[in-house]
């Protein structure tokens, strides 16, 4: 559209700082970003998600299991690995 801007890498560091302040160990707080993440990766494809969790400090968790902000391990996974 005229008029509008694209976000830059410095916009993504800014969103990524104050998730990173505002961290949590919480489901919440873990989905916000992993829907920031789809959000940004939405307007920009070249977006680089693994990239923005880093700078969140966290990672992308989708699919495994939380349980009161903690990562669920599954214990028969790593009897096989």
């Amino acid at each position: 559209m005229k008029g509008e801007t694209e976000m830059t890498q410095k916009d993504y560091l800014v969103l990524a700082n104050a998730l990173l302040k505002a961290k949590s160990n919480t489901d919440a707080w873990q989905r916000t970003v992993c829907n920031v993440a789809d959000a940004l990766k939405s307007d920009n494809p070249r977006f680089n998600a693994n990239i923005f969790f880093n700078a969140c400090g966290t990672q992308d968790y989708r699919g495994k299991v939380w349980q009161n902000g903690l990562l669920v391990v599954n214990e028969k996974a790593n009897a096989t690995a």
